[in-house]
């Protein structure tokens, strides 16, 4: 698992499904600690690399299978990675990968209006700051003041979902990642196959979140609806492909 953050979540998965043995790779040397107590029920089954998923430190063709999702599109030289995770894949073996897609309104409005406005608007800043840290509370008076009784509970309720830490991690990447590259998924597929990949199949997921994000789910899997489409572009672009 290349850029297995702090849980390991994926690496974890592919041992419950019967990996004999994975590797986990992530740049942040702070991982290691949340990472062993993830998988503390797999001791002797899995080691932890510190290093640059541009730069891998594995020998040529020796992996059946890599997960990498959420990685890519924050790299600073993409290519090299996508060449990287190629060269340590055994010939036929498969690769999953998640990169966000471009276009779409909600895409477009966060990656193009919210990280400009966080950047060059003082004002904007310390609101998304305070949505970011969960610090709302401050704002309850005005709004209680401002609104009737009914518009109130429904802002209210709007604003306790977004406090929820999954919706504001999710923000937190979004807006505070150095770099945030988005993809077309046509041009995606020429090039990994220019690069000596072959098989690009999506393979799009129901994800289970517990805060207002679920509403949008039906939008991530069925990505190719008109609606999907409108809001996401080509949405989250979840992908397995071969080596040749």
């Amino acid at each position: 698992e290349f850029g297995c953050g702090s849980h390991g979540g994926g690496a974890l998965n592919q041992l419950n499904l019967g990996a004999k043995f994975v590797h986990l790779l992530d740049v942040n040397k702070n991982i290691i600690k949340g990472v062993n107590k993830n998988l503390e029920k797999n001791k002797g089954k899995y080691k932890i690399h510190i290093g640059s998923v541009s730069k891998l430190p594995f020998k040529d063709n020796c992996f059946d299978f890599v997960n990498c999702s959420g990685v890519i599109h924050h790299i600073e030289k993409p290519i090299n990675a996508f060449k990287e995770i190629r060269r340590v894949m055994k010939k036929n073996a498969f690769a999953l990968m998640v990169i966000h897609g471009k276009g779409g309104i909600i895409t477009r409005f966060v990656m193009e209006i919210l990280r400009d406005e966080y950047r060059n608007s003082n004002s904007s800043k310390k609101i998304l700051d305070d949505i970011m840290n969960g610090k709302l509370n401050k704002y309850d008076k005005f709004l209680k003041k401002s609104l009737n009784k009914k518009d109130y509970h429904i802002f209210n309720l709007f604003l306790k979902e977004i406090k929820d830490n999954d919706f504001r991690m999710t923000i937190k990447d979004r807006i505070l990642s150095p770099k945030y590259d988005l993809y077309d998924e046509k041009k995606l597929k020429n090039k990994l196959y220019s690069l000596g990949f072959k098989n690009f199949k999506r393979t799009p997921i129901k994800p289970n979140f517990h805060n207002i994000r679920n509403l949008l789910v039906p939008f991530y899997y069925n990505y190719k609806h008109p609606l999907s489409k409108f809001l996401y572009g080509d949405g989250q672009i979840r992908f397995i492909v071969q080596k040749k």
